[in-house]
């Protein structure tokens, strides 16, 4: 994870939430939900400025857990986005719905077609 080079652009904003592009290495790898795009932070609730950041396994967060009895047989760390400023403790997790983002970028936990 080092190595790679995470780009996240951004599609679609809505009322409550913004559509995004996940790229790593310049490949596309997923689309995400992320919070409202706002000029000033209100915790949990905008998304993290567009910008450059750091990606680190984080083993300690209060996800892991959850993460670790979901995923018994491949979970190894939370990946969270660091070097934010003013913001901490971002992942990248899953979730559908942007009442489940709190501030982070959801990749999908399941397809539905409405």
């Amino acid at each position: 994870m080092e190595n790679a080079a995470i780009n996240i652009i951004r599609v679609a904003e809505g009322k409550d939430s913004t559509l995004s592009h996940l790229y790593i290495n310049r490949l596309f790898a997923c689309y995400l939900l992320e919070d409202s795009i706002r000029v000033e932070k209100v915790q949990g609730l905008t998304c993290i400025p567009e910008g450059e950041y750091g990606l680190s396994l984080n083993h300690g967060a209060g996800m892991n857990a959850r993460y670790g009895v979901k995923y018994p047989h491949m979970h190894r760390g939370m990946i969270e986005i660091t070097e934010i400023p003013n913001y901490r403790l971002v992942f990248i997790h899953i979730g559908n719905y942007h009442t489940q983002t709190a501030g982070c970028p959801l990749t999908g936990s399941y397809w539905q077609r409405l």
